[in-house]
């Protein structure tokens, strides 16, 4: 409440006085003001995403911002913000409230966010850049998907069918494991968007609607993996078990902690559920650094013995992305951990 006061006051004066050309610098810079924190709060949820990948660490949020919005306040030879008159000129601003009008500037900075943070991609890490403009192409080529603009953020979702909009969205690791899926080993973009059209079209369970950004972040995530990592053993970088148990418990709370809210809070599943992930998690990184025979381990049979009604067919439908997600999450995390007591 107290920052949405804080963006109203003097907005509609700095606004008017702009548009008239009659504005002071103090009006300027206040109106440049609200837009920053506009665009921080688009980025705010925006750059999570991005942030889980570690090219994006040395990124300032208040730098894109300002990067993203500065188009908007570009002068033309008479001192006009061309764009800010061009896009008020078909709003009644004599008969708006003042929260109309900050609803009209929200629109347009997390319109122009939009738009520039896939530049800031291509510039900031050009490997995504390039999967991004790959799967645009695609979709317009092959006409399985359409592109969607979703709460300012583009999506696409599978072409002639319902999206399923006010279902929970899947998360990246979620889209991940279902190009992984694809029996045919992934190939070139639009082979893998054909895939994913198929898998969203033959589930109801989650939103068909997926992010560009999050499907870009997942093929190259994807690719990335083909090739297993360094097998690390507890036994032969001579560590204690005991204190190796605990370290992968460390990491299987840590892990826990951090994503419960996107998958409890979020009612993606049950609590009860989401705890025996965890179990089971535990269960296979401890066979697999412990005692050096998890990779036989099944998810599957492991989440069974917690939940033994449950069949083949529902786990892979209903449990297999989300658990394997958390599962390759966490095991890194322990990994990482082990390596540092070494």
């Amino acid at each position: 409440m107290k920052l949405a006061l804080n963006l109203l006051r003097d907005l509609r004066t700095s606004l008017t006085h702009i548009l008239a050309h009659s504005h002071t610098k103090s009006e300027l810079n206040h109106l440049i003001k609200v837009c920053h924190t506009l665009a921080l709060i688009f980025l705010q949820h925006k750059v999570s995403e991005i942030n889980r990948d570690l090219r994006f660490h040395s990124l300032n949020n208040s730098d894109i911002a300002f990067d993203c919005i500065a188009d908007l306040f570009q002068q033309s030879d008479d001192g006009g913000l061309v764009r800010l008159e061009v896009y008020f000129q078909g709003i009644d601003i004599q008969n708006s409230s003042d929260e109309e009008l900050l609803s009209h500037l929200r629109r347009l900075v997390f319109s122009k966010v939009n738009q520039s943070i896939f530049r800031i991609y291509n510039e900031s890490d050009p490997s995504l850049g390039k999967i991004i403009r790959n799967i645009k192409l695609a979709v317009q080529s092959i006409h399985n998907f359409e592109i969607v603009n979703r709460f300012d953020e583009i999506c696409i979702t599978p072409s002639g069918c319902d999206s399923l909009e006010h279902l929970p969205q899947l998360e990246r690791g979620d889209i991940e494991n279902h190009l992984r899926s694809d029996k045919h080993g992934g190939g070139t973009i639009p082979q893998q968007l054909a895939h994913l059209s198929l898998c969203l079209r033959q589930q109801s369970s989650f939103s068909r609607l997926v992010p560009v950004v999050g499907v870009a972040l997942a093929i190259r995530s994807l690719s990335q993996n083909q090739i297993e990592p360094t097998v690390f053993t507890v036994n032969d970088n001579h560590l204690d078990t005991l204190d190796s148990l605990a370290l992968i418990r460390r990491a299987c709370s840590k892990t826990h902690g951090e994503t419960k809210p996107a998958y409890v809070g979020k009612g993606k599943i049950t609590e009860d559920i989401f705890e025996k992930y965890f179990n089971v998690i535990e269960e296979h990184i401890v066979n697999r650094l412990v005692h050096n025979n998890g990779e036989g381990y099944s998810f599957y049979k492991g989440l069974q013995s917690y939940v033994p009604e449950l069949n083949e067919e529902e786990y892979r439908r209903t449990h297999k992305s989300k658990l394997e997600y958390l599962a390759r999450l966490t095991y890194k995390r322990a990994v990482d951990l082990l390596k540092r007591e070494l």
